[in-house]
């Protein structure tokens, strides 16, 4: 009965029905926090090579040093940042369910609760309705990944966005109150992480509700985004590229010697918190704002050997090729 009025606003609010009810689950924050962080005992040997290789990329490009544990990190991200989660294999929501977060003797959802499921609610809709699953089936490489998950969270918050604005003058207040809060004890546990990989986690809820608004003003609407799917997070940075058909410029695949790992995108986001680590964030934004695509390889000369990456860097114009050079070397004279 706690969740019905909030799927009525997300039915409201997307033009979609909900094909069925979906279950919501509440746990205690020790059962949440085991739900969302992942047992490094538990992986596999390939699995614990790739994140290897991932620390030795973000070594490389200056994003971390030391004893950076970037498993660690992203662990208590969530564990610290999550507060509810659509579960795309049970189908079903889950939520934490402590008295700060879920009311007075749990009997009423808190506001900021209340705001969360309607976000996760939006994913159900995603789910039944939207062909989502496919959507991220199809996209092929990490910056494609990137560019469907922010539109799969930048919808969410969206309408989490547009329920938040007719909320009561005394449920907004409560919802302020509780937002800083929460927001004081994510800060303050995540204070040690590196800010690429919270800017990772937190980019496609702050970028994606971007391109979102800019589609739902359109007379096509925000479903037009499922039928022809941004492709980077580019397009999301500055949606005039999607509806302009601005696709990411070709590129070659570095050529390399020695024992290559998969080769990646860096993308529009990091490259910004590469540069970053350089200039002042104006001029890197600027700079980033001009990337037309890149790719990465990493190799190493035999096992065990330090990781070396060749990257190959494009502009989206001949004037953003030069602004992002001139960045670029203003960022290597740092290395």
């Amino acid at each position: 009965r706690r969740v019905a009025p909030l799927a009525a606003f997300v039915e409201r609010e997307t033009g979609h029905t909900f094909a069925h009810p979906v279950r919501v689950r509440f746990l205690s924050d020790k059962e949440f926090e085991v739900l969302v962080s992942t047992d490094k005992t538990k992986l596999s040997d390939a699995q614990k090579k790739a994140l290897a290789n991932d620390e030795a990329l973000g070594r490389a490009f200056g994003w971390f040093s030391g004893s950076t544990d970037v498993f660690g990190e992203r662990n208590t991200m969530s564990t610290t940042a999550i507060i509810a989660l659509y579960n795309f294999g049970s189908r079903e929501i889950i939520a934490r369910s402590s008295s700060e977060i879920a009311g007075s003797a749990g009997e009423e959802l808190g506001v900021m609760l209340r705001s969360t499921i309607v976000h996760e609610l939006v994913h159900v809709i995603q789910d039944q309705r939207l062909g989502i699953r496919k959507l991220q089936a199809n996209a092929k490489g990490n910056e494609q990944q990137a560019a469907a998950l922010a539109l799969l969270e930048g919808h969410a918050v969206f309408v989490e966005q547009r329920y938040l604005a007719q909320l009561s003058d005394s449920d907004r207040t409560e919802f302020d109150k509780e937002s800083q809060a929460s927001g004081s004890a994510v800060e303050q546990g995540t204070k040690d992480v590196p800010n690429v990989i919270s800017t990772e986690l937190e980019a496609p809820y702050v970028i994606g509700p971007v391109l979102v608004a800019a589609a739902a003003a359109t007379r096509a609407g925000v479903d037009q985004l499922y039928i022809k799917p941004p492709v980077a997070l580019d397009q999301f940075l500055d949606p005039a590229s999607y509806f302009d058909g601005d696709l990411p410029e070709t590129f070659t695949r570095p050529k390399t010697t020695g024992a290559a790992i998969p080769s990646g995108i860096i993308g529009a986001v990091r490259l910004y918190l590469t540069l970053a680590s350089a200039m002042p964030t104006e001029d890197a934004w600027k700079a980033a704002l001009g990337w037309g695509n890149d790719v990465y390889v990493g190799a190493r000369a035999k096992e065990g050997a330090p990781l070396c990456i060749t990257w190959n860097v494009y502009g989206d114009n001949v004037a953003a090729s030069q602004t992002l050079h001139d960045a670029l070397k203003v960022w290597a004279a740092t290395r």
